[in-house]
């Protein structure tokens, strides 16, 4: 298994681990837009980004993926990576592919001046296994996601 950026390359499966992803969220999520996702990993590229996707891939496949935004506090200078998405296919999960994909947000995480990291669990897919796993590597939770249609 290798843990890496993402690149155009890897968009039609990020599409489809994606569009697997979010069929079984138990919360709406837009459908992907590969134009976006094309975007989100050009972007993501440039030294001044914010943003980072990285791919889980095993035997030629992507298998997983892991998002994150790293902004300053509107309050403050100090800056916080936001990880918005870890999936990682359900026959791989139970592996090491969602540790790896973790550990590799957080390097990036430490390279951005990022003092902590946040990841709130939304899907209502394996919550309780993520949370536990999470947990064992020092994470603690801290407070509860709501979501309501604009």
């Amino acid at each position: 298994m290798n843990i890496r950026r993402a690149t155009l390359e890897d968009i039609d499966g990020i599409m489809a681990e994606l569009s697997r992803h979010i069929a079984a969220c138990k919360v709406h999520y837009p459908a992907p837009d590969k134009a976006a996702v094309a975007q989100t990993i050009l972007s993501s590229f440039h030294h001044t980004s914010p943003m980072v996707v990285f791919v889980s891939e095993h035997e030629g496949r992507v298998i997983g993926l892991a998002c994150a935004v790293a902004s300053r506090y509107l309050w403050a200078q100090e800056v916080q990576a936001e990880i918005r998405l870890v999936y990682v296919a359900p026959e791989h999960r139970g592996g090491s592919a969602f540790a790896r994909l973790m550990g590799a947000v957080g390097t990036w995480a430490k390279d951005k001046g990022a003092a902590e990291q946040s990841f709130t669990l939304s899907t209502g897919i394996d919550d309780d296994a993520t949370a536990a796993c999470l947990e064992k590597r020092g994470w603690k939770q801290v407070g509860v996601d709501l979501v309501k249609a604009a």
